[in-house]
């Protein structure tokens, strides 16, 4: 599971150490069966109550906003982005964001 609440700064090793526990098959990405684990571990981190329907709206919703390249897949520089925008968002540094811009943001405090 995921431990992303109350971190203070969110490390590229961390990116790295998340990214590798769910990229099972080495590929680089994390797909298909990968990316639903990851999910589900997220919403358990935000969501008390949630079923299968909110994991796919929430994979959609990933996937248009974060899979940067559209090739249906979360790779590290993506996952980096998603990490950091829901870091942000739980420390309650981001305020309010139009949709869209969360990946973005993530991705200029990735560097």
């Amino acid at each position: 599971m995921l431990y992303l609440q109350g971190a203070k700064q969110l490390t590229a090793q961390d990116i790295g150490r998340v990214f590798n526990l769910y990229d099972r098959d080495g590929n680089k990405s994390i797909e298909d069966e990968e990316l639903h684990g990851f999910l589900k571990d997220l919403m358990e981190l935000v969501q008390e109550d949630y079923d299968a329907d909110d994991i796919e709206e929430f994979k959609d919703i990933l996937l248009r906003e974060c899979d940067i390249n559209h090739d249906g897949r979360i790779d590290k520089d993506e996952l980096s982005m998603v990490l950091v925008s829901f870091a942000r968002a739980s420390s309650g540094s981001e305020g309010d964001k139009a949709e869209g811009e969360d990946c973005e943001a993530g991705a200029e405090g990735a560097d």
